[in-house]
């Protein structure tokens, strides 16, 4: 089934994209779009999850401190937490995730409604990120590990979301969608978190001119830099959201045409 974008940069209309895969600029181009399409829909859920964000800093503020003793007691104080505070992400990145499909599929769904099928799916989202996150710190050991694997099992939340995967077949669907697509997956992630930094750094720029401007301190005005940037990036999650869910389209569209396509249990 093609997917269908509710809305056009100049008017509103509903348009197709191609049941075929796309090149790279294309997705972006989707990706932005569908993310314009979104925001007021999403908006709400992507408040909460830039909120969310905040709760370590303002519960833990020995995790700003300057000083590394105080910093690690911070870190071994978040730790205890982090079960805790990894569900509500998770819970709020499958509310977006479902949110945004509801768009393409054009379908009626609540942001209530996402967010209780988002904790239906958060035991094998909770297995999956755990398991997600023991790679990544195993991998750091050796720095390509830790890169390779945190890109090639990136998609595990939409294969448990979509495609019915659990907390450990997640993985290897997002291994097998990913494999001989490594580089385009690293590219498309790549277009999110350039367009994030970028608007984040533009408006801490912006502020600290003017601050600086009304006579304030430049050690002052730290805390409200970090505060508009961790806004301004929460706020964009969904492009994250957006380009991560048609990307995965996109490898399971390429999988379908190729000879070592992934079992039928993770194609949609």
């Amino acid at each position: 089934m093609p997917w269908q974008l509710g809305y056009d940069l100049k008017r509103m209309r509903v348009f197709v994209l191609p049941a075929d895969p796309v090149t790279l600029g294309k997705l972006f181009e989707h990706s932005a779009r569908l993310f314009l399409a979104s925001f007021l829909t999403v908006l709400l859920p992507s408040s909460v999850l830039t909120a969310w964000s905040f709760l370590p800093g303002l519960l833990i503020p020995e995790l700003s401190s300057p000083d590394p003793k105080v910093l690690m007691e911070g870190m071994n104080i978040f730790l205890s937490y982090f079960p805790f505070y990894l569900t509500g992400i998770l819970i709020l990145y499958a509310t977006l995730f479902y949110r945004v499909n509801a768009l393409l599929e054009t379908q009626a769904l609540s942001n209530f409604q996402a967010f209780m099928m988002a904790i239906g799916k958060l035991l094998p989202l909770f297995v999956a990120a755990i398991l997600y996150t023991l790679f990544n710190v195993l991998g750091m050991m050796i720095i390509f590990p830790a890169i390779y694997f945190g890109i090639a099992l990136v998609l595990f939340m939409p294969c448990i979301l979509f495609d019915r995967a659990n907390g450990f077949t997640a993985l290897t669907a997002s291994y097998k969608l990913v494999a001989g697509e490594w580089w385009r997956t690293a590219a498309a992630l790549t277009f999110p978190l350039m367009v994030s930094v970028f608007l984040g750094l533009l408006s801490i720029g912006s502020l600290e001119s003017l601050l600086v401007i009304l006579g304030e301190n430049k050690i002052e005005v730290v805390p409200y830099l970090q505060f508009t940037y961790t806004l301004v990036t929460g706020l964009l999650s969904s492009l994250y959201v957006t380009t991560l869910l048609l990307h995965h389209h996109d490898l399971k569209l390429r999988k379908q045409q190729s000879p070592f396509a992934p079992p039928q249990a993770f194609v949609a």
